[in-house]
């Protein structure tokens, strides 16, 4: 009982510093928190967004989940329909309607915690197309964060849709303020120069680390 009253005691403290510093009085007007909510604020700081990150992840800092890219035969119409038949991507003919899975490529996915202890986490994704330039991608990325300790799990999804000009895609996403399990799952497609699309392919790539 002596040493919970100490503690509280030294909790108190610490906030009754913090609200006597510039800016308190605004502060102070708000709803008084919990001494839970107290703690948990000072062991856990806000995470921050997910925002583009530069650099790769370090060598050997995860291990890649990759699956096929998928083109559908049978939705190509036009340039592209005969694109595909001249250059033996798609069967001629009715048949090329039932060919729904033609190899295309690959995509990928993986979480890093690239230097344990730095609390900054990063999801790496990215496509590579065998059959010419991707055009354009349209990936879309739930991600699920628990932090560790008191805390609210938080779930959401990065949009990453825009201009490639290149027949690999590559990218990460980064977040500070991490301590706790990050997971991730890749979704979407690339569009083509030549007017195909190509769909991730389910299972779906999806990975999960635990960020310190």
């Amino acid at each position: 009982m002596l040493a919970r009253r100490k503690a509280l005691l030294t909790l108190f403290a610490t906030v009754a510093a913090l609200l006597s510093a510039p800016g308190a009085a605004e502060a102070a007007e708000a709803p008084a928190a919990s001494t839970d909510q107290i703690a948990a604020a000072v062991t856990q700081a806000p995470a921050e967004p997910w925002v583009p990150g530069a650099g790769a992840p370090a060598a050997g800092s995860g291990k890649m989940i990759e699956v096929g890219l998928g083109l559908d035969c049978g939705k190509l119409v036009g340039k592209a329909r005969t694109y595909a038949t001249e250059h033996d991507i798609c069967p001629d003919g009715p048949s090329a309607n039932t060919v729904t899975e033609g190899p295309c490529g690959k995509a990928w996915l993986f979480v890093v915690d690239d230097v344990p202890g730095d609390r900054i986490g990063r999801i790496n994704f990215g496509a590579t197309s065998t059959l010419g330039p991707i055009a354009w991608r349209n990936f879309y990325v739930p991600w699920a964060y628990t932090p560790q300790g008191a805390g609210l799990p938080e779930t959401g999804t990065i949009a990453d849709v825009g201009a490639v000009f290149s027949s690999t895609y590559d990218i990460s996403y980064v977040r500070g303020g991490l301590l706790g399990t990050a997971g991730a799952q890749l979704t979407g497609n690339v569009l083509l120069a030549w007017g195909a699309t190509c769909s991730v392919l389910p299972p779906y790539p999806q990975d999960f680390k635990p960020v310190t």
